[in-house]
């Protein structure tokens, strides 16, 4: 009788401490729309940020780089004073190529409902609401612009999350289940464009 006592007690603390390990939140009954990483990573001529979103409406994922209308006036201008029709080929391709690299979303993939919906139980399960608002360093770090991870939800809500050199323990768990549930990685990058 003790040792089923005991046991039963064992289990139900052992619950209990599961149960803890992630905390209830605000935003985990919510339904999310979209899922948005934005970074600026490596040193560019301009400053421009790279993003991927997961849109959970539309159950696609696009790709974007955003800059300011003053950055986008130069870049375009930049760019199309180095065009090589050798290089380039047909100008007015190459023109337009040019003018919509920045801030026009462009879709990547798709992945089904199910999917989607799995992935949100997986996170909230794994208690991804309860990051901080950011993680950073102290440390002196070259060429680390950071990112951030936005989720934004049907009420009008988000939960943002900045990123610089630090993470919460169960980061690299997540970023994974983007790609495992969703077919895609979380970050992007320059070398995506």
């Amino acid at each position: 009788m003790k040792r089923t006592v005991g046991a039963v007690l064992i289990a139900a603390l052992f619950l209990v401490i599961c149960g803890a390990c992630y905390a209830h939140t605000e935003y985990d009954e919510k339904t999310l729309v979209k899922a948005v990483y934005a970074g600026a990573e490596g040193m560019a001529e301009f400053p421009l940020a790279y993003t991927r979103m997961f849109d959970f409406s539309q159950n696609a994922v696009f790709d974007e780089v955003k800059c300011d209308e003053r950055t986008e006036q130069e870049y375009i201008r930049s760019r199309l004073g180095r065009y090589d029709a050798e290089r380039d080929g047909d100008y007015a391709a190459y023109e337009a190529q040019v003018k919509s690299y920045c801030n026009t979303p462009v879709k990547k993939g798709e992945f089904s409902a199910q999917d989607g919906e799995a992935f949100c139980e997986y996170i909230v399960k794994n208690g991804v609401f309860t990051w901080k608002d950011s993680y950073k360093t102290d440390k002196t770090m070259e060429d680390f612009a950071g990112f951030h991870v936005c989720f934004y939800f049907s009420d009008g809500t988000e939960k943002a999350t900045y990123f610089y050199a630090e993470y919460p323990r169960n980061y690299k768990k997540i970023e994974a289940a983007f790609e495992d549930f969703l077919g895609f990685g979380l970050r992007v990058n320059y070398a995506d464009f």
